[in-house]
């Protein structure tokens, strides 16, 4: 955050428990979409703001490890898929938002 660089403290903490949290309530109300099959959910745009916003350590860890592994295991998903889904939130979070 800020001026701290890659050194996380305890803002930055806060920061990942409190979006990752957010992330997870936000995701637990989908709306479907019709034409796909698919849903829709702000969770997605909640962790690139905080990644822009915090940095990307913190939206990496507030969007793939916190946030959406939470709403996982709140719906009652297959563990065996836990690291690939964090990757692939972990990993764009990551990029978008490196400056």
């Amino acid at each position: 955050m800020g001026n701290n660089g890659n050194r996380l403290d305890f803002r930055s903490l806060a920061a990942m428990a409190i979006m990752g949290g957010l992330m997870t309530v936000v995701t637990m109300f989908a709306l479907p979409f019709a034409p796909t099959g698919g849903f829709f959910n702000l969770g997605d745009a909640i962790v690139m703001t905080t990644a822009i916003v915090f940095g990307p350590i913190v939206g990496a860890v507030a969007g793939g490890a916190v946030g959406f592994e939470f709403r996982e295991e709140i719906a009652g998903s297959r563990a065996l898929y836990y690291g690939a889904s964090a990757l692939t939130i972990a990993v764009p979070i990551f990029i978008i938002s490196i400056d």
